[in-house]
């Protein structure tokens, strides 16, 4: 929720869902799970429906105070700190071969990694590595996919957290040219002790 810049992620492709399911973020860190329906759906009989733990007062309460809190302004930093965050990485991808892709809405990110920008081979193990050595230089970003890095911050990330990242990041993009030595199957687990502190 809100991490795009928008509220549902479908509002940037202006489509209106007959019922959308959500959970976890809605919650605020309380178990919480919501089912929302045009109207004409959710004219169910008295009886037709029950939830054992539906109605949790305190649940319910966490949910309207984190839509207060999103639409305070923690989206508009999310789409703000995102735009920036992409622009960064676009800067490393003109820099670096390796960076085929840099795509994204708002905070969810993903930067596409190959061991060709032409013929786009993925290369899982230089993703591998790059995680790990990130890790250890204190930031903490995810594979998804076969040769993806997710870049998914706290939606209140400011300005300077993003340039942490961006020079931590670089940091670990240095290694970029040593990780052309990596034979094939090798796990990219291990640490790199010649890193720069």
């Amino acid at each position: 929720m809100g991490r795009t810049g928008k509220l549902w992620a479908i509002e940037h492709f202006g489509v209106v869902p007959d019922i959308m399911c959500m959970a976890k973020a809605i919650g605020g860190g309380l178990p919480l799970g919501v089912t929302l329906a045009r109207e004409d759906l959710m004219r169910w009989h008295v009886g037709a429906h029950a939830s054992t733990f539906g109605g949790n007062p305190v649940a319910i309460a966490a949910g309207m105070k984190t839509l207060e809190i999103l639409e305070n302004g923690v989206m508009k930093n999310a789409a703000e700190m995102g735009a920036y965050m992409m622009d960064r990485l676009r800067e490393l991808q003109d820099k670096h071969a390796s960076i085929v892709e840099v795509r994204g809405l708002g905070l969810m990110i993903g930067v596409e990694l190959a061991r060709d920008r032409n013929a786009a081979e993925p290369w899982p193990e230089l993703r591998d590595k790059i995680v790990v050595d990130c890790f250890y230089r204190g930031l903490v970003i995810q594979g998804a996919g076969e040769s993806t890095i997710r870049f998914s911050p706290p939606l209140i990330v400011d300005r300077a957290q993003v340039d942490f990242r961006g020079r931590h990041g670089q940091r670990c993009s240095r290694d970029f040219a040593a990780v052309k030595r990596i034979q094939p199957g090798w796990p990219g687990h291990a640490r790199n002790e010649t890193r720069e502190e």
